[in-house]
């Protein structure tokens, strides 16, 4: 049978910047009918009132707390500061452009108690402007570590994916993970300053021996990419393509790594040379970036990958593919965007 219980859950909402969103996605959240949770907010330095307006609207409410950062740290760096500081024994990380169903938080809990060796687990996300249109039902990477369309986006939602199944990651904008295994793995890399911290938290849980699963039974809507809209392509194609690489070297085994990142490393430079021909301008600066960022930074990247091996690691990487689709096209028009 089952235990009945109700675990606090720590709802970690990270913002920069994004005002507009807040009044829908706090009221929401606020308005969440599972009774034991708590709800944190970490400001990223933002600069268009958004502190202000969580406290003038929100403010009273105990349940919520705000945490200001003095500048934008970046997402992955902010979400670690919102679980250091959190007490429950869940953690339910959010984006802070989305709309939580009223009951989004039993659906997971409750698969969780019944499933131990699950340790994190995603809603079904939904279209928040066009409800019956799927925004994801789980990630599934590429070996190459590429991340590819999560699955079911942009398909009407007709129950398709109303089953409960293992999906190799979950999606950043919506998850819900047991706070002792966010620990156990290490959290999430704070040098993933965004792009793929969702990824490589997933990748570094599987490698422990857990199961993530996604669970139909929750729903959450949303904004998709609302707070990202006005991200520098330049910034974003050094933090995809450094951030590929990364990954692979941390996660992979001897063998699969040396066999794996010479795609990403080929494409990372195909793409240099076909942006210089075609004479864009900042994107070549930003692939160049990226190809620096990891030698400089490569003993501490090799020290990460010891870790990852030598304490995180239980099971063999032919398990973990299980879940990685193997076939994937390759374009050096590639812009860095990651999923859509």
């Amino acid at each position: 049978m089952v235990e009945v219980r109700m675990p606090l859950i720590s709802i970690v909402i990270v913002n920069y910047n994004g005002k507009k969103f807040l009044k829908d996605c706090l009221t929401s959240v606020l308005n969440t009918r599972y009774p034991n949770f708590e709800v944190i907010i970490v400001d990223n330095g933002s600069r268009d009132g958004s502190v202000d307006f969580i406290k003038r609207e929100f403010g009273r409410n105990k349940r919520l707390k705000i945490i200001p950062l003095d500048k934008n740290y970046g997402l992955t760096y902010a979400i670690n500061v919102g679980v250091s500081k959190s007490k429950g024994e869940y953690i339910a990380c959010l984006d802070n452009d989305v709309k939580v169903t009223p009951r989004w938080l039993n659906g997971l809990i409750f698969f969780m108690f019944s499933n131990p060796d699950v340790a994190v687990v995603q809603p079904k996300l939904l279209f928040l402007n066009k409800r019956n249109i799927i925004d994801g039902t789980g990630d599934f990477p590429t070996i190459y570590g590429f991340p590819l369309r999560p699955r079911g986006q942009l398909e009407p939602d007709k129950g398709q994916y109303d089953e409960k199944h293992d999906i190799f990651s979950a999606r950043g904008a919506a998850f819900l993970i047991r706070k002792k295994v966010f620990y156990e793995v290490g959290e999430m890399d704070s040098d993933f300053f965004f792009h793929l911290n969702d990824i490589d938290l997933g990748w570094r849980v599987r490698l422990r021996g857990y199961r993530i699963a996604y669970v139909p039974t929750s729903i959450v809507y949303h904004n998709v990419h609302g707070t990202l809209k006005d991200i520098d392509p330049y910034d974003s194609t050094f933090h995809h393509y450094k951030n590929v690489i990364v990954m692979l070297i941390k996660n992979y085994e001897t063998k699969n790594l040396l066999k794996y990142v010479g795609v990403p490393l080929i494409i990372l430079t195909g793409g240099l040379i076909k942006d210089v021909l075609t004479k864009k301008r900042r994107i070549p600066i930003a692939r160049c970036k990226a190809i620096m960022w990891i030698i400089k930074n490569f003993r501490k990247i090799w020290l990460k990958r010891l870790n990852v091996q030598l304490n995180v690691r239980r099971i063999c990487d032919d398990q973990i593919k299980k879940h990685m689709i193997k076939k994937m096209r390759f374009s050096f028009f590639n812009s860095g965007k990651g999923r859509k």
